[in-house]
């Protein structure tokens, strides 16, 4: 069994860095859990079913049908078939996901990339930069929401002025994809159906800036065994902005007596910056992003942008 969830996605190629990318509106799907129930493990049956999965969810004439070894292959649904590329989350390492290729063939199914994070202990009271008069904005789930409408179309104009060679592609954050990051924190108390959730603001934006960007932040938590970590899910910052906003961040952090601040795949500037403000960046041994390209071009030739927090259900946990 596997749960899979269509996104709203863009793709943008370019091929001079004179010129600016052409942009196309397209779907990608987040695979969000695999699960095998114990009487059928053991036997090869969700390796399989992941190869089986690339032909329900792209386009057959993109997949190589003259290299099907396992009989007729499935059809898509009439709302599949139509995926440029999907991703997955992976706990198990690279390597068992990037071999579920659509047919067999070794290291064709869904390739690890940026699993990279920047973390900030979360303890005493952060510093902020000398000077500073910044007034603030505490961003409710609804004002996120508006945030991210306002996002994506800000997302897709930095991608046609500025996407490396080559082809990229990413989620956009609005219609949901960027709420379920908050929805997903609800919990419950006994006997009540009514959703509480932990924080009461999911990011912080600059009310003034002279940047002609805007500078905010949001963000989900993750609870895990040794506690819980505040991970951004998008932000805006130029490095001389990091350190106030990264102070505000952890105001809430301690707020919820979180441990840790978490960013994935900081671009190179700011990871410098975090650094000297007390971060430090490592690759993660889980939650892999892994992604399976369904054109033309090799993974050589695809860049994955915007790749911040996963961006289906829950983080894909194998079950053997």
């Amino acid at each position: 069994m596997y749960n899979s969830f269509r996104r709203d996605s863009i793709v943008v190629r370019k091929t001079s860095s004179h010129a600016p990318g052409v942009l196309e509106d397209v779907k990608g799907y987040g695979i969000a859990s695999v699960y095998t129930p114990v009487s059928k493990r053991k036997n090869g049956y969700a390796r399989h079913m992941m190869r089986l999965l690339h032909w329900v969810l792209a386009p057959h004439s993109s997949l190589p049908a003259e290299a099907f070894v396992w009989g007729a292959p499935p059809q898509p649904t009439s709302s599949t078939g139509n995926a440029t590329f999907s991703v997955l989350y992976s706990d198990v390492g690279p390597d068992f996901y990037h071999g579920c290729g659509p047919d067999g063939v070794p290291r064709t199914g869904w390739a690890a990339n940026g699993a990279v994070h920047t973390a900030w202990n979360v303890g005493a009271q952060a510093s902020r930069e000398q000077g500073t008069t910044a007034e603030w904005k505490w961003l409710s789930k609804d004002d996120v929401v508006q945030l991210y409408e306002n996002e994506a179309e800000a997302m897709k104009q930095d991608v046609v002025a500025s996407a490396p060679i080559g082809t990229s592609f990413s989620f956009l954050p609005n219609n949901g994809v960027g709420l379920f990051n908050i929805n997903r924190t609800m919990v419950f108390e006994e006997n009540s159906i009514v959703p509480i959730l932990l924080c009461e603001s999911w990011g912080v934006s600059l009310v003034k800036s002279n940047d002609v960007s805007p500078t905010f932040a949001t963000w989900t938590l993750d609870a895990r065994n040794h506690g819980t970590a505040l991970v951004i899910t998008r932000l805006r910052v130029q490095p001389a902005g990091l350190a106030d906003l990264l102070a505000q961040v952890q105001e809430v952090a301690r707020g919820i007596n979180a441990y840790s601040v978490e960013a994935w795949n900081l671009s190179e500037d700011l990871k410098a910056e975090a650094a000297r403000i007390g971060g430090t960046t490592e690759e993660r041994k889980d939650h892999l992003p892994a992604y399976k390209w369904y054109g033309k071009e090799t993974n050589d030739e695809v860049h994955w942008l915007f790749n911040e927090k996963s961006v289906a259900l829950s983080v894909l946990l194998y079950i053997y």
